[in-house]
């Protein structure tokens, strides 16, 4: 195989602000991919598609004629270039690995930075090769069926869904209650929803590349093996498969991508000014090299202050990339709520310390951020707890239901060892349901407490065994949660993994909940300009950032005025 290849490597010709596409040549699918590079300038190009893939193993490559000299690619473009090619006419692409020289770290920056306008060419999507065993045609035909089900249930018609930019959000999430069921879909056998995990599986859908690449252009052709199907089916279905996590794991889901293929157009990706918001939501998105989670996104946001900040630079260490974003966020932005970058809440509700503005100052040479704001308590009590408590399919499974009483009981024995109240009192119940949602609805809107209540002991009447339950809670309002919706409290929530969060108790009796795993004698910081407290853990002369968190009394009274500045590594 390799024999029929060239030994002279293709060398790469210097290149400043413009940019080089490929022209990939006529072949017959068994003869080797050919192509040539050409160096084009803005606006005088030709007209060509961009190829959004995922790179693959990059320890695996196949090679290829580039201008008749030897070109090493990842199996995975291979493959791509191989499916994208015409019979009897050359087609004019644009594909990262082979029009950008990946070992000049000057030209990446530079071709990172036109990426955005590169991708407003017509998208096509790799979402990868068919299996050993064939599944792409079985689950594109799943595909369609699915979304012609969904849309005649609510309705429309497949064109109609192209106004809808945020599928999951604005469609899918606000018509969950009409959606057809599974098993009122005529699919087949099990093989078929075999091959939609198969094909909700596939890497591609995880890479924060993608991201720019897809909301670029909202016309995307998406090829996978042999088929071609239609992107607005293909997330309305990833949308749909998400949309109630008792039918994703009960269908297998649990480990596939849907999430990521399902909110990929989420309407954060589309406010270029808040920059935060997107980060937040990308956040969710792998990428090889850590400086792209910040690079990935540059053609999508729009920087005043900070541009400089941000511009994609491969010179820069990962840790200079990532000081420079914090920077970036205080100069736009006044707050310190990128320093919040632990899995949490993406919404915050209004409190005291959000009318303040950030003090801060960053010494670059030890990498210490100075921020000034109030050491406001520290942890005494401190449980772990995890959002997919609050999936369904935990509710709606006698093991689900099992596991849900062990650690409440656990929960509230430590609730209970700060009071005397058996059962729990209505205040205590109240500061955690709302400290467990962030103050915030199953639509991430700011909650009304008292009905945030109700919803709260209706889903415990749900997840606890009538013994705990009625030990725990009281009768009185027990008996009033029978206007609560148990399965509304704590959504969103998706059948994946979610990292561990923790409920805790503070020296003081503040109750409250935060983003990370947390230990006895952490501190709780309010920053000035903070949407929500840090948690600090105490390291020697400085503190380290374990956390955001929402504390239940302070988020609804006064910050106090007396103020120091700490260190942070």
């Amino acid at each position: 195989m390799k024999s029929q290849y060239p030994l002279e490597p293709y060398q790469y010709s210097d290149l400043l602000s413009s940019y080089r596409i490929l022209e990939l040549l006529t072949g017959k699918p068994t003869e080797p991919i050919r192509c040539f590079l050409h160096t084009v300038h803005w606006p005088n190009c030709p007209k060509f598609e961009a190829v959004s893939y995922a790179w693959g193993d990059p320890n695996t490559k196949t090679p290829i004629h580039c201008h008749g000299k030897r070109l090493d690619i990842t199996t995975n473009l291979h493959s791509a270039l191989l499916r994208l090619r015409y019979e009897y006419q050359s087609r004019f692409l644009w594909a990262d690995a082979i029009c950008t020289n990946q070992s000049n770290n000057q030209e990446r920056g530079t071709q990172v930075a036109q990426m955005r306008k590169i991708y407003e060419a017509a998208v096509l999507v790799w979402v990868g090769s068919d299996g050993e065993v064939p599944q792409a045609k079985v689950a594109s035909v799943a595909v369609t069926k699915i979304s012609d089900a969904i849309c005649e249930k609510l309705g429309i018609s497949m064109s109609d869904l192209s106004k809808y930019s945020d599928m999951y959000n604005d469609f899918v999430f606000k018509n969950r209650d009409r959606l057809p069921r599974p098993e009122d879909i005529t699919l087949g056998d099990e093989a078929t929803w075999e091959s939609l995990v198969w094909l909700y599986s596939q890497p591609y859908y995880t890479r924060v590349w993608v991201v720019q690449e897809i909301n670029s252009n909202p016309l995307r052709i998406v090829y996978c093996g042999a088929e071609r199907m239609d992107w607005d089916r293909l997330q309305l279905v990833a949308g749909y498969i998400i949309a109630e996590s008792a039918w994703s794991k009960k269908y297998g889901f649990s480990k596939a991508y849907c999430w990521w293929g399902g909110r990929m157009t989420a309407s954060g990706f589309s406010r270029a000014e808040n920059w935060l918001q997107m980060m937040y939501l990308a956040s969710n998105f792998d990428c090889s090299d850590l400086r792209d989670q910040i690079f990935g996104l540059s053609g999508l946001i729009k920087s005043t202050e900070g541009a400089n900040l941000l511009r994609p630079d491969y010179s820069k260490t990962t840790r200079e990339v990532y000081r420079d974003s914090v920077e970036a966020a205080f100069l736009d932005f006044q707050n310190t709520d990128i320093l919040n970058y632990t899995p949490g809440t993406e919404m915050a509700r209004s409190w005291p310390a959000g009318n303040t503005k950030v003090v801060w100052k960053i010494d670059k040479e030890a990498n210490i951020l100075h921020l000034t704001g109030v050491i406001a308590d520290i942890l005494k009590l401190v449980e772990p707890y995890n959002e997919n408590y609050f999936c369904n399919s935990k509710l709606e499974s006698e093991d689900g239901r099992q596991s849900l009483n062990e650690s409440w009981s656990r929960i509230f024995r430590t609730v209970q060892t700060n009071e005397s109240h058996i059962p729990v009192a209505r205040a205590t119940l109240t500061a955690l349901a709302t400290s467990i949602s962030f103050g915030l609805d199953e639509n991430a809107d700011p909650a009304d407490e008292k009905q945030l209540l109700l919803n709260f002991v209706a889903y415990l009447n749900i997840a606890l065994e009538a013994e705990t339950f009625n030990r725990c809670i009281p009768a009185d309002l027990a008996t009033e949660a029978a206007k609560g919706d148990g399965k509304a409290f704590g959504k969103p929530v998706w059948d994946f993994d979610y990292l561990e969060f923790t409920l805790f108790i503070t020296t003081g009796g503040l109750l409250g909940c935060t983003t990370a795993i947390n230990k006895l004698e952490d501190i709780v910081f309010i920053p000035l300009g903070s949407t929500y407290p840090l948690i600090l853990r105490p390291e020697d002369s400085h503190y380290t950032i374990r956390g955001f968190a929402f504390v239940y009394q302070r988020m609804i009274g006064k910050v106090p005025t007396a103020s120091e500045s700490v260190e942070i590594w």
